[in-house]
């Protein structure tokens, strides 16, 4: 008798281990989700970062989606790559975890040179002061009136030609060249200045080798109108400009957004050719098919409803609280990183993308009858409440794990074969119409009743720790594992099927012996405790 309760306590533990394994990979135990350190990256040409995924165990695929010109990737390890600026422009950089791909946008642009003066006659500092015979390598080159301990991180200063005038306007001296000129004159003075103007540049950390930090520290030296020689300034984008050959109402409705985020001091490019807007190939009333407003800064509500031709919208990393848009060609929709407590979408009939992640004060979203939707991504919106995704029937995967969900609505999500929407408060879930769903799990939620009966394709439910009082898969004939327990099930009704390899039935008030299971199904791993199979 010991020797029976041996084995069989031996057999128990192999069978437990075995189901732990097997129907493990329909657990869908919530863990930690797999996100890059960085969604969005600035760079400028030359300079280089490195970008880390998080929470992801295996060797990450890092891949360039779009902006090959760009950037290139180096140093491709487990965890992070190495993005090095090319050229400027916008690229986008793929994470394949898994199968969760991340995106980080990186943003590209031209260093700004630093100008090399000419040699001056006359003191930088002081038109008072004598002229020194030749420039020193002294902290203050022989000038009286610059000071040791420059503050301005250039180590060297020189002395320049420059026109000074009274306190009525009157010249004082014409001794500098004009500014167009300046970098003609410094090149013919080459042989006299190229120890000095090598000098700056080492000391200004403009070369090529200088790193991000000191090429920002030279830009913030530079960065007044007086340091650009004519033709340097930065360009004067007050103005809308290049509108031949583009339609006038998009243009008008265009020109009306950047006046009213102007308003609001968003600097919004007024040059219609910027790599933001996207034009069609027509050469006369080229109609605006995609905009990027991605990290401008935007605030409050943005409306672009008279754009009616858009495709693609990416308005991500902002601070919208309210976003309209025209539904009638849009593609792809990137609503990501803002802070819209609610957004409605309905019958955006070409909508394929839409993303959304990161929006921490969103508790309602509907998406409905997008027939093309086949990519959403919710990631950290922790405030997420409700969620209607009726008539998306092109959506096949769907994770909705540990959000804090109350209501899911999933009624003719006829493609859908993929849900986790563990971890929830749902109270009750109907998968009636979800005809192709595979695989389910609707654990630790306070569910009443699940409507699941007609799932001809469900082969894995995992609808543990819940309130379930009754349970009908009758007609769930491809059914292998199956996982109720902790519920207060009084009446189970089982599917005919001898593909049945898994059932976790622990934990409730009716007895595992009264479900009737047909004498042709054979079990190979069952977890009964606490009812009358014990001794």
């Amino acid at each position: 008798m010991k020797i029976k309760r041996l084995i069989a306590f031996l057999l128990c533990i192999c069978l437990t281990l075995g189901i732990a394994r097997s129907y493990g990979v329909h657990s869908y135990a919530k863990t930690s989700k797999a996100k890059l350190n960085k969604t969005v990256m600035a760079l400028t040409v030359g300079s280089s970062k490195t970008l880390k995924v998080s929470n992801y165990s295996k060797k990450a695929k890092w891949s360039v989606l779009t902006g090959v010109d760009y950037i290139s990737l180096t140093k491709k390890a487990k965890k992070s790559v190495k993005i090095n600026a090319k050229m400027a422009g916008v690229a986008v950089v793929q994470c394949k975890a898994g199968k969760k791909k991340l995106t980080c946008k990186v943003t590209v642009s031209a260093k700004k040179k630093a100008l090399v003066f000419q040699e001056a006659s006359w003191p930088f500092r002081n038109p008072a002061a004598n002229r020194p015979s030749t420039p020193s390598s002294s902290g203050n080159n022989g000038n009286p009136g610059a000071s040791g301990n420059n503050k301005s991180g250039i180590d060297d200063i020189f002395y320049y030609d420059l026109d000074y005038t009274d306190d009525k306007g009157n010249l004082i001296t014409s001794e500098a060249p004009a500014k167009s000129t300046t970098k003609a004159n410094a090149t013919t003075k080459a042989n006299a200045t190229t120890k000095a103007a090598a000098t700056t540049e080492k000391k200004t950390k403009t070369s090529s080798d200088a790193t991000e930090d000191d090429e920002d520290d030279i830009e913030d030296v530079y960065d007044d109108e007086e340091y650009y020689g004519e033709g340097e300034e930065e360009e004067d984008e007050g103005a809308i400009a290049n509108v031949s050959g583009k339609d006038p109402n998009d243009v008008a409705a265009l020109e009306e957004i950047i006046t009213a985020q102007r308003a609001k001091g968003v600097d919004m490019p007024g040059n219609l050719d910027a790599q933001i807007y996207e034009w069609g190939p027509e050469e006369v009333n080229a109609r605006l098919e995609g905009i990027n407003l991605s990290t401008m800064e935007i605030t409050g509500e943005l409306n672009l409803s008279k754009l009616t031709a858009l495709e693609k919208i990416d308005v991500s990393d902002n601070q919208i609280t309210k976003l309209t848009v025209d539904k009638t060609n849009l593609e792809s929709l990137n609503i990501a990183g803002n802070k819209l407590t609610s957004f409605t979408l309905d019958s955006a009939y070409k909508l394929e993308s839409f993303k959304c992640s990161d929006n921490d004060e969103l508790t309602s979203l509907k998406i409905t009858k997008c027939t093309l939707l086949n990519d959403i991504v919710f990631a950290d919106c922790d405030r997420l409440t409700t969620v209607d995704l009726t008539g998306d029937s092109a959506l096949t995967e769907l994770a909705l794990s540990g959000y804090g969900l109350s209501t899911l609505t999933l009624k003719d999500c006829t493609g859908i074969t993929f849900l986790d929407c563990s971890e929830n408060n749902l109270t009750a879930l109907d998968l009636a119409t979800c005809k192709a769903l595979e695989d389910v799990n609707c654990s630790n939620n306070s569910i009443k009743t699940i409507k699941c009966s007609r799932l001809p394709s469900l082969m894995n439910l995992d609808c543990s720790y819940n309130v379930l009082t009754g349970l009908d898969l009758t007609s769930c004939p491809e059914l292998m594992s199956l996982d109720c327990s902790y519920n207060k099930l009084t009446s189970v009704k089982m599917v005919e099927s001898k593909d049945i390899s898994s059932i976790v039935y622990v934990s409730n008030p009716m007895k595992f012996s009264a479900i009737k299971i047909s004498d042709s199904i054979e079990m190979d791993e069952i977890d009964v405790e606490g009812d009358d199979t014990e001794e």
